[in-house]
């Protein structure tokens, strides 16, 4: 790195924990392949063998003879340029990088090689320059890839550059050279990625900075001639920040901001964290590279002041010569908004913040981080907005709302809710605070904002409550920002089971068509009767979990209209929102409607237990259904297992603070209201008889249905199978659990002998009875009951 000194400063950086979390998910795939499908790989690596074994002899040799000469120079080489520059902490990191990859590749190479087609087995047994064609090995490519990946971090982008080469060009030759088979060759460099990453969150890297000398040259590179500079600490985020005195009389002092490769990486890797958290953000920018991100602020800055907003003068802006983001500032004096207590925030400074991002919403600049620690109080000339570095010009409705709600949560955590909101009515106008409401959430929030949001619970609702009022909104929903959930993310992997179940019953297509044309269809009125029934079941538990009265055939058809949005909704939380809400509306308050629909739960979860047992009992003993059941310590590590985790609820305080504050009272009002319900025997037959009658119809279908299809195993021993796979399958993260209770029915019926094809007809017809064929109903039920608004 010419003209640059290095200062040797070392830190854990979130860029290298992004590299280990890919690399590391990366390889896992590999591996699973590697695991489960070792024919597939060894067929497609013998054919890809045939491929480039067409290069004529003497080119394989050259290639190979010179990837072994690189292969030697290549360590000497590193070695003396860490020494000659006396990297030696950077030398030791390397060093434990290399080491610890070339072990764990070793390891695994045996592992690996059942993957490896004999004719590739041969190859490694020719000679070439210098030895073997088995060198350079995986174990060295591994080494490499992680020296590479550690030096990396204490070098120029150019030298970056070579060793990411110097890794491709030995993966492709020992491809072309037909040494290596692809994924074992992916195995090593995911490996080897992992273990350089995992080494630079471990023991930190270098961070590349540049010395107050260098950047005096490139201040005068880009216009601004400074005669002295001083790094200064102000509590800017993500950059660097300096004091500069001008060259001459007529330059004028300066605040400079420089945004290096590492401060860079590591917004890089924040932002693309919250593209993937948080949706219609228009946060495409992330890859911006630093130069650019410096001449973004200068333009939003710039263009905020020509619309009147206070905000810092720019006087230049620009690049180093080695990519460092460079923002050059008028000196600005004064107070950050974030260190005044709330009585020192008078009524003037809230209204002149809220004038400030009227003149910004007037402009379409969305600040994007627009909170007390982006203001500064001047005494003199009033409230100055700071940092546009993430600031978009143009932006759309939704950043501009953003904005809102960011200053609405800022001021409102140092002076109140009723002081922010009456200010900003004020000054900034209800009906742009009224479209601040949908965006009132957590997630869309700035960081400071998130913190004081989370150490005030009540914050974000007694603020939409207070811009509601104001504004004469009404009640708004909330925008759906969440990209990613955690139920999103269960209900892909219930997509992929259910895919997998699906292409299993497609495989044995010829042979269900044959058993179904064989079924017995006889039992088809029998089999929609009970699945009809399990309606009606359902309306009987909800009429006794209330103490109140509701119409019969009415609650009836909101359980078929419940079963709709369950169809397509993970846990039945659609089905679940619409009873609460169904209840509501017959008078019960939220708490108590959720309470009732939570003893719903409780009474099918009591009788599912009830059912199970009475079935294992009348079934015999555990060999009469070829089932085995779990042993005496079994059950021991269970228990130990329920009370390890029941102390870490107890120990941890988090968890005793959420049983507290949400588990507790939920069931102590589930409690009191079955205290209620005790004293009508009626109703109490009503909620545990119906949940009882529910299972009783649901085990007579799947039983008709194996009679059905001519499956002859004992009644008793088949509803037990049910129930222990429904049992199993109630944890799936799919709507329905589709695609895992009808790959759990299928195992369990030919667990106990029942032929593949009629097993997975028995499913089928089952299935296509009680979950796909009442859609129709349950979708009219639904649209009838909005439509006649009684939900």
């Amino acid at each position: 790195m010419s003209g640059t000194n290095e200062i040797e400063v070392w830190r854990r950086h979130p860029s290298d924990v992004a590299r280990l979390v890919l690399s590391g998910v990366v390889l896992g795939l590999l591996l699973a392949i590697s695991a489960w499908a070792p024919a597939s790989v060894r067929g497609f690596s013998a054919d890809l063998l045939r491929v480039v074994r067409r290069l004529p002899d003497p080119v394989e040799g050259v290639l190979l003879g010179l990837a072994q000469v690189a292969a030697l120079a290549a360590p000497v080489l590193a070695l003396a340029w860490l020494v000659g520059r006396r990297r030696l902490r950077l030398l030791g990191a390397t060093a434990a990088g290399v080491v610890s990859a070339a072990l764990a590749t070793a390891l695994l190479q045996g592992w690996l090689d059942r993957t490896v087609p004999s004719r590739a087995v041969q190859e490694l047994t020719q000679r070439s320059w210098i030895t073997g064609a088995a060198f350079p090995s995986g174990a060295y490519l591994a080494a490499l890839t992680a020296a590479v990946v550690i030096m990396g971090s204490g070098s120029t982008r150019e030298w970056r550059r070579v060793g990411l080469a110097a890794v491709v060009a030995g993966s492709v030759v020992r491809l072309i050279t037909a040494v290596a088979v692809p994924l074992n060759l992916g195995v090593t460099l995911a490996l080897g990625a992992a273990v350089g990453s995992l080494v630079l969150v471990v023991m930190g890297a270098p961070l590349r900075r540049l010395s107050p000398e260098d950047l005096l040259v490139a201040l005068r590179a880009i216009g601004y001639r400074a005669g002295s500079i001083e790094e200064t600490a102000v509590g800017a985020a993500h950059s660097r920040t300096f004091r500069a005195t001008g060259d001459h009389a007529p330059d004028p002092a300066a605040f400079v901001k420089v945004l290096g490769r590492d401060e860079r990486a590591a917004e890089v890797f924040s932002r693309s964290l919250r593209a993937l958290r948080v949706r219609g953000l228009a946060d495409e920018r992330a890859g911006w590279s630093a130069p650019d991100t410096a001449r973004n602020e200068a333009l939003a800055g710039l263009l905020a002041r020509g619309h009147g907003t206070r905000a810092a003068d720019v006087l230049a802006a620009g690049a180093s010569p080695e990519g460092d983001g460079i923002t050059v500032l008028q000196p600005l004096n004064g107070r950050l908004l974030a260190t005044f207590d709330g009585p020192e925030v008078t009524d003037e400074i809230l209204r002149d913040a809220w004038r400030q991002l009227a003149l910004l919403q007037q402009a379409k600049i969305a600040h994007r981080w627009l909170d007390p620690t982006h203001l500064l109080v001047d005494q003199a000339d009033g409230t100055v907005v700071l940092d546009f570095r993430w600031a978009a010009v143009g932006a759309n409705e939704r950043l501009l709302a953003i904005d809102v709600a960011d200053l609405a949560v800022g001021l409102a955590s140092l002076v109140g809710v009723d002081r922010a909101v009456s200010a900003g009515a004020a000054e900034f106008g209800a009906e742009p605070l009224a479209a601040a409401l949908p965006v009132l959430q957590p997630l869309v929030l700035s960081p400071a904002n998130r913190k004081s949001a989370k150490a005030q619970p009540k914050l974000l609702g007694d603020l939409r409550t207070a811009v509601a009022e104001v504004s004469g909104a009404g009640e708004v929903e909330l925008a759906p920002v969440a990209r990613l959930t955690g139920a999103k993310v269960l209900a892909w992997v219930g997509i992929v089971v259910m895919a997998y179940a699906i292409l299993g019953f497609t495989s044995n297509l010829p042979q269900i068509r044959l058993a179904l044309r064989d079924a017995d269809w006889a039992y088809l009125p029998l089999l929609v009767a009970l699945s009809a029934g399990s309606y009606v079941t359902g309306a009987m538990q909800m009429l006794g979990a209330v103490p109140q009265r509701l119409p019969f055939l009415r609650t009836i058809e909101v359980m078929f209209a419940q079963s709709f949005l369950n169809r397509f909704t993970p846990a039945n939380a659609g089905g679940m929102a619409l009873r609460v809400r169904y209840l509501q509306a017959h008078g019960s308050d939220l708490p108590a409607a959720a309470a009732s629909v939570g003893l719903t739960s409780v009474a099918g979860g009591v009788m599912q237990v009830v059912v199970l047992g009475v079935l294992m009992i009348w079934t015999g003993t555990s060999q009469d259904i070829g089932l085995e059941l779990p042993g005496i310590d079994s059950v021991a590590i269970i228990l130990a297992v329920v009370l390890l985790i029941g102390a870490t609820v107890v120990a941890l305080p988090w968890t005793r603070r959420m049983m507290k504050e949400k588990v507790f009272p939920m069931v102590g009002k589930g409690l009191a209201d079955l205290k209620v319900l005790a004293r009508s025997p009626a109703k109490v037959g009503l909620l545990f008889g119906g949940a009882l009658l529910g299972k009783m119809t649901t085990l007579a279908a799947f039983v008709l249905s194996a009679r059905a299809l001519g499956v002859e195993v004992p009644a008793a021993v088949l509803c037990l199978l049910y129930m222990t796979a429904n049992t199993v399958a109630s944890a799936a993260p799919t709507p329905g659990g589709v695609g895992v209770i009808e790959a759990a029915l299928v195992a369990v019926l030919t667990g106990v002998g029942v032929e593949s094809a009629p097993a997975i007809s028995v499913v089928v017809v089952f299935r296509l009875i009680t979950y796909w064929l009442p859609i129709p109903f349950c979708w009219l039920a639904l649209t009838h009951l909005r439509r006649t608004n009684v939900l």
